[in-house]
C-alpha cells in the first residue's frame, strides 16, 4: 500500500505544479498549451521502494479519483549508483542488487516516485535512454522506459 501512497503523492504534486503554472499564465494574461497537461511521466527514483507493476496498477484509479481520467502516462525507472562498486545499475525491485557486483543497492533519499507533466517521450520500452528537452526527468540519461499507459 505504500506504493499507492507514493504514486498518489507524486501525482498530487504534479497537479499542484500544473495549477500553479496555469494560475501564473492566467495572471500574466498568457494562454497555456492545451496539450501540456495530458501526459505524465512517473519515474521510480528508488527501485527498493516501488515497482513498475505497482505504478501501472495504482496510477489509473488515482488519476480517475483526481479527475484526470484523460491523462496518459509513461513509467520510467531511474538507475541507482552502487555504493560498493560505484557503477550505475537498474536494480529490480524483487532483487535489489547491483547487476555488476551483486551488492545490495542503497535506498535513495527523497521520494520513491516523481511525476512531471510532459508530452509523450518517443522511446520504445526497454533499456534505451529517453531524452525530451521539456522534461527534467527525461534529461537523466540513466533511465529505463518500462511502459506507456493510455487513458481509460
Amino acid at each position: 500500500m505504500h506504493e499507492a501512497n507514493a504514486v498518489r503523492t507524486a501525482i498530487r504534486n504534479a497537479v499542484v505544479e500544473r495549477d500553479a503554472t496555469i494560475a501564473a499564465a492566467s495572471a500574466a494574461a498568457q494562454e497555456t498549451d492545451s496539450r501540456a497537461f495530458h501526459h505524465l511521466e512517473l519515474e521510480i527514483m528508488d527501485p527498493t521502494r516501488a515497482t513498475p507493476e505497482a505504478v501501472q496498477l495504482y496510477a489509473p484509479p488515482i488519476l480517475e479519483e483526481l479527475g484526470l481520467r484523460h491523462v496518459s502516462f509513461d513509467v520510467f525507472v531511474r538507475a541507482v549508483r552502487c555504493s560498493l562498486c560505484g557503477e550505475m545499475t537498474h536494480a529490480e525491485p524483487g532483487d535489489p542488487v547491483c547487476r555488476h557486483c551483486n551488492a545490495p543497492v542503497p535506498r535513495t533519499d527523497g521520494p520513491a516516485i516523481e511525476a512531471q507533466w510532459t508530452r509523450p517521450v518517443a522511446v520504445a520500452a526497454g533499456d534505451q535512454p529517453a531524452h525530451d528537452s521539456g522534461s527534467h526527468l527525461a534529461d537523466h540519461h540513466h533511465r529505463k522506459h518500462v511502459a506507456r499507459v493510455a487513458p481509460r
